[in-house]
C-alpha cells in the first residue's frame, strides 16, 4: 500500500469522524460558553478581543502568532470554524502556495449550519487536492508563511491530526452541553481506496 493511499484513507477517516461530531449541531451549542470568558465566533462589533480574523459581520477571536498572549477556552463554534479555515489554509499550502495565508480573508459564518457546511466543503476540497498529488510529491519540502520547513506529507498528516483533535474536543463539549453522552454509535470508517 502506497503512502499516498494510506494518507488519503487516514484523511477520509478523520473527515468522517469530524462530520459525525458536528452532525445536527445547533446554534445554542455553537455559541455556548462553558466558562467565562471564552474565545468564540462573534459579531465584529460585539467582541472586545484585540486580535480577530475573518471578514464580514462575524469574526473569530484568536491569538496573534509569535505573541505572548494568555489563551482562553474555546467554544464549539470556535473549534469548528478553526478546523474548517485551517483545512482551507493547508489545502492552499499542499497545492503549492505555502507562502499564502488566506485566513484573514475568510467569510466567517455566524451560525452552526453555515460552519458545518464550510467544514464539509473544506474537507471535500482538501480530499480533491490529494488526488492531484503523486507519491513523489510527498517528499517535497516547502517553507510556510510562518517560516517552517515542512514536507507535503507532513502537512497532510498535520491537518489530519487536527481534524481528529478538534472534532474530539467538539464531541466532548457537546456531551457536556447536553449532559449525557451521544447515543448514536460511531460511524463505520470509509473504505481504503486508491486516490
Amino acid at each position: 500500500m502506497s503512502t499516498l493511499v494510506t494518507l488519503r484513507y487516514e484523511f477520509d477517516h478523520a473527515a468522517t469522524a469530524a462530520r459525525w461530531q458536528v452532525d445536527g449541531l445547533s446554534d445554542d451549542e455553537f455559541f455556548w460558553e462553558p466558562v467565562q470568558p471564552c474565545w468564540s465566533v462573534r459579531r465584529r462589533d460585539e467582541t472586545d478581543w484585540p486580535h480577530v480574523w475573518g471578514r464580514g459581520e462575524f469574526v473569530v477571536e484568536d491569538m496573534p502568532f509569535a505573541a505572548a498572549v494568555q489563551s482562553r477556552v474555546t467554544t464549539i463554534g470556535w473549534r469548528l470554524v478553526h478546523l474548517a479555515a485551517w483545512l482551507d489554509v493547508y489545502r492552499v499550502w499542499v497545492g503549492g502556495a505555502p507562502d499564502q495565508y488566506p485566513l484573514p480573508d475568510f467569510e466567517v459564518p455566524g451560525e452552526a449550519a453555515g460552519a458545518v457546511a464550510w467544514l464539509a466543503r473544506a474537507q471535500a476540497a482538501f480530499a480533491h487536492e490529494l488526488t492531484n498529488r503523486s507519491e513523489t510529491d510527498l517528499a517535497l519540502m516547502v517553507t510556510t508563511v510562518f517560516g517552517e520547513h515542512r514536507s507535503i506529507e507532513n502537512l497532510i498528516r498535520g491537518i489530519t491530526v487536527e481534524q481528529l483533535h478538534h472534532s474530539a474536543e467538539i464531541g466532548c463539549l457537546r456531551d457536556v452541553h447536553r449532559g449525557r453522552p451521544r447515543s448514536e454509535w460511531w460511524p463505520e470508517p470509509p473504505e481504503m481506496r486508491d486516490p
